[in-house]
């Protein structure tokens, strides 16, 4: 066989599996890169609290020479997580496209009313996907609480302001995805009946023509087109509110943690690079959770193009072993030669 009954088992987590070493170095870098993200709050904290308060122009100077070249650091490491990306989704499209080939043409002999380019989208949905702000955000959510346990050690208020905002935009993400998951579905459903039909089309087109069924096909594809129109419509709209109501979250709790955290320094609780610090904290905080709400939609997509190719590798993906034959052999027989 083609394939080993552990690649039958799930050929896309197999493909996954051969660039574990790729994804650990992406993770430890997407790590890496959080930390330095709490560099911004630290030099604030220190130019308020140290420098403004003994006015030295060399520590000034020393600390945003350091900060400098700790984010040219970063920079690179982001870049290099960026290579590795791109470098590790084209391998997965390497090692799942001839599989996919095969397991559409097994299906094709078995269905030939089947698409064969919706699998193919799928894929290609994966490979970006790879590279893609959504497979980001997921590296950077696990952060989240660090950022949380150091607005914490600053001051519990501020802690307890943070959480708040983060738990109020994963209620709206939550609302998003029952509201809008429905409507994928069926626009997802529409859209493949509408490529199918176009395809059928397509390839009789020469009949169609001749026996004038054109403008009645073309009606019953426009309609399968509008169902499929209206249904992404209404998620895409859906969708479009919640980015907006993050957004809204977003600003006025950066806004508020100001006005809070400078209530908490009239207080004598925090100091004033304290407050600036906690402000940029929250954002950081925040900015996962956003991306991922931004990223929503095309994750969920993703999740539907997974199912997809793995329901028709695990069906169609095995690939029996050709008929045996006898090595040929040569023989030369002359007959009847002047």
């Amino acid at each position: 066989m083609l394939f080993s009954s552990s690649e039958q088992a799930d050929d896309i987590r197999f493909a996954l599996a051969k660039f574990k070493s790729a994804f650990i170095t992406v993770t430890v870098f997407s790590g890496v890169m959080n930390l330095f993200m709490i560099l911004p709050s630290i030099y604030m904290m220190q130019v308020y609290d140290r420098v403004l308060v003994s006015r030295s122009e060399m520590t000034l100077l020393m600390l945003s020479i350091m900060v400098v070249a700790l984010y040219f650091i970063m920079s690179v490491i982001e870049w290099l997580r960026s290579i590795i990306l791109i470098r590790v989704s084209a391998g997965i499209d390497s090692a799942l496209s001839g599989r996919i080939f095969h397991a559409c043409f097994s299906k094709s002999l078995v269905d030939v009313d089947t698409s064969p380019s919706q699998v193919f989208s799928d894929l290609s949905s994966i490979r970006q996907f790879m590279t893609g702000n959504g497979l980001f955000a997921l590296l950077d959510i696990p952060w989240i609480p660090i950022y949380l346990l150091l607005t914490f050690l600053f001051n519990v208020t501020l802690g307890y302001f943070t959480v708040a905002g983060i738990v109020f935009i994963l209620m709206l993400a939550v609302w998003n995805e029952l509201s809008t998951r429905k409507d994928l579905v069926f626009a997802n459903k529409s859209f493949n009946e509408s490529l199918l039909n176009a395809n059928q089309s397509l390839q009789n087109s020469e009949v169609i023509k001749a026996l004038g069924m054109l403008n009645n096909l073309r009606d019953r594809w426009f309609q399968l087109q509008t169902r499929m129109l209206h249904h992404q419509m209404v998620a895409s709209e859906k969708n479009s509110l919640l980015g907006s109501l993050t957004k809204f979250v977003r600003i006025t709790w950066q806004s508020l943690v100001l006005g809070l955290g400078a209530l908490l320094v009239l207080e004598n609780q925090i100091s004033g690079g304290m407050m600036i610090a906690c402000s940029i904290l929250l954002g950081r905080a925040f900015a996962p959770v956003e991306l991922a709400v931004a990223s929503w939609k095309q994750l969920s997509n993703i999740r539907l193009s997974y199912n997809r190719i793995n329901s028709l590798l695990k069906q169609y993906g095995v690939s029996h072993k050709p008929m045996d034959l006898s090595a040929p052999k040569g023989a030369v027989k002359v007959e009847n030669l002047n």
